[in-house]
């Protein structure tokens, strides 16, 4: 039951970012770009993509389970910004600083967990094989 509820949880964390990663490239993208312009983080552009490209592409990887650790390093380093940027400006980001910590302390568990395909039963036996061991 562990690994159902782990594989339910990094399913839907990794939707979150791939969510949040698309409306950064899609509808909200004029107003991160004014974001970053206005957080003096420059190129504004450049710094939405490298936001923008890790949460859309990391938040796939991690619901197919793929890169796990890798991207729970990635999303606990956005999300460590976040918290931070929330403090300076409480009125910078949409949402409750609590959100962001939440965030940061799932993505440090997904940065510290051992948990591989071999040990999750609920994947595919594609997934299982040893080329996507990582």
């Amino acid at each position: 039951m562990e690994n159902l509820s782990i594989l339910v949880l990094r399913i839907f964390f990794g939707a979150i970012f791939t969510h949040f990663g698309f409306l950064k490239f899609t509808r909200d993208r004029e107003q991160k770009i004014k974001f970053f312009y206005e957080a003096n983080l420059r190129p504004a552009r450049f710094f939405l993509y490298l936001v923008a490209l890790p949460e859309f592409l990391g938040g796939i990887l991690l619901g197919l389970g793929i890169f796990i650790n890798p991207i729970g390093v990635i999303f606990s380093i956005l999300m460590a910004g976040a918290v931070f940027i929330k403090i300076k400006n409480k009125n910078s980001l949409p949402n409750a600083i609590h959100f962001y910590i939440l965030l940061f302390l799932v993505s440090l568990f997904f940065a510290s967990t051992s948990i591989t395909f071999q040990q999750n039963t609920y994947m595919p036996a594609l997934f299982k094989s040893n080329f996507f061991h990582l």
